[in-house]
């Protein structure tokens, strides 16, 4: 996630950190959770720049007019930016808006029919490769499948996934993986800890903790919590290499220790030396 202050430094280092374990691409979300965050695109450029790895901003419809969204990709463009994750982005709370209403021109899929008309026309010459998001933990995956199938015809190229959390998600990607033409990356997010994983379960719309995972990090210290959570997210990716065609890492509350101790697992499993 972008800093919710001015100093970036942080953000810079890890980007050279992942990208140095062997990260293919760096994500930047779009003020998740409708709170203010430094803007992704933004940052995207200057991580391009500074740290020479490639970039994925997530573009929220949230708070952007028509003309708002065409200007952002157009300037992002510009700065060499051809990868962006089309989202349609959390409504700001009543406390968050101040009396003001949220701006939503589009939703993801119509977001991502808008950027490949763009495509077309003025990016023809090295068009965006747009990508959605997946929730394979929807009580109503079919419904969801069907959003996905939409977005896909819309022009998504590929999918991220929320964490995949339960053998329930798991099959959700397989069926996913066999029903969409496009392709999916798995999401994995290692827990930060007992707190972390309680609000994650309680408060973050499409993400399931398993009851015992959250009864095994309960009191535990911060190297338990950490042998738990990489145990966790190493055994899902094990179980989900099968069904997807990559992963898809998020940090959490910025431990970037966890993340890089996941992607050097990647890059060992048989078949990933040098993998894309």
């Amino acid at each position: 996630d972008p800093p919710a202050h001015a100093d970036c430094s942080r953000l810079l280092e890890a980007a050279r950190a992942v990208r140095d374990a062997g990260a293919d691409v760096v994500t930047l979300a779009d003020s998740p959770l409708a709170r203010v965050r430094a803007d992704s695109m933004l940052l995207a450029a200057k991580l391009r720049r500074e740290c020479g790895v490639e970039v994925l901003p997530h573009l929220s419809c949230r708070d952007r007019t028509d003309i708002g969204l065409k200007a952002t990709l157009l300037a992002a463009h510009m700065e060499g930016i051809t990868n962006v994750f089309a989202v349609t982005g959390d409504p700001a709370a009543d406390s968050e808006r101040k009396g003001g209403r949220g701006v939503f021109a589009y939703h993801s899929a119509q977001l991502a029919g808008m950027i490949g008309r763009m495509n077309q026309d003025v990016f023809a010459h090295a068009p965006y490769l747009v990508g959605g998001a997946l929730n394979v933990n929807a009580p109503a995956f079919a419904a969801e499948l069907r959003r996905a199938q939409k977005k896909q015809e819309a022009g998504v190229a590929f999918f991220m996934t929320q964490p995949v959390f339960t053998e329930q998600a798991r099959e959700n990607l397989r069926l996913a993986r066999r029903t969409l033409e496009a392709k999916i990356l798995a999401g994995i997010m290692p827990l930060a800890g007992y707190r972390n994983a309680l609000f994650l379960n309680n408060e973050v719309s499409g993400i399931d903790i398993p009851a015992e995972i959250l009864e095994k990090l309960r009191g535990q210290d911060a190297d338990g919590t950490r042998e738990i959570s990489l145990a966790y997210a190493r055994g899902l990716i094990d179980r989900c290499r099968d069904v997807c065609d990559g992963f898809y890492l998020m940090t959490p509350l910025g431990k970037t220790e966890l993340v890089l101790a996941l992607v050097a697992y990647i890059r060992e499993l048989p078949g990933q030396e040098g993998a894309d």
